[in-house]
């Protein structure tokens, strides 16, 4: 056992185990809870603390690599147009009217979607991202909030980059900001 502090770990007992090669085995699974690593797989592997994954897959959370996870509160909003009228008539114009709050509500309901699919990190690119950092840092989820340089004329450089640096913080160790451009 490489760690002394059995106190920090538990192990996924009974579970088929997807490797990184894709293939898949019965095995347990030691999982240090500080660090959130996995420490050793193997038929053998136990510790103090269990959870019981019989007939179930243990796998890497899954990584939502495109998102704007507060617009689950406008998912069905007339879905039933062509992209560019749905976005112009619709979207829009209801996003015009959001406030920071509805931004942050809309996070955290999308967070609960995400843990109850076993999503663990995700890439934003939605408005409001002070908003949407610190709903993220308050779950513990791992994400990349990707801030548009392009985005529609309703965003300048300088609005696109402030959010960046105000939310960057030493004791921000779950959010990690970057800024990229979307792709047409």
């Amino acid at each position: 056992m490489r760690w002394a502090d059995m106190s920090d770990q538990y192990a996924i007992e009974g579970g088929h185990v997807l490797a990184p090669d894709f293939t898949v085995r019965e095995a347990n699974v030691l999982v240090d809870r500080e660090a959130g690593e996995v420490i050793e797989v193997g038929p053998d592997v136990t510790a103090d603390e269990t959870l019981d994954a019989t007939n179930a897959l243990v796998m890497p959370g899954l990584v939502n690599a495109h998102t704007h996870v507060a617009m689950t509160l406008l998912r069905g909003h007339a879905d039933d147009k062509p992209l560019d009228a749905w976005l112009q008539e619709d979207i829009w114009p209801v996003e015009a009217e959001l406030t920071p709050e509805d931004i942050r509500i809309g996070t955290e309901l999308g967070l609960v979607e995400f843990i109850k699919n076993g999503i663990t990190g995700f890439a934003d690119s939605y408005f409001e991202v002070g908003e949407i950092a610190a709903a993220t840092e308050q779950s513990g989820f791992v994400p990349t909030s990707v801030m548009h340089l392009l985005r529609l004329a309703r965003t300048t450089m300088h609005r696109a980059l402030t959010p960046k640096r105000a939310w960057r913080s030493p004791a921000s160790s779950t959010v990690q900001p970057m800024v990229g451009s979307p792709r047409r």
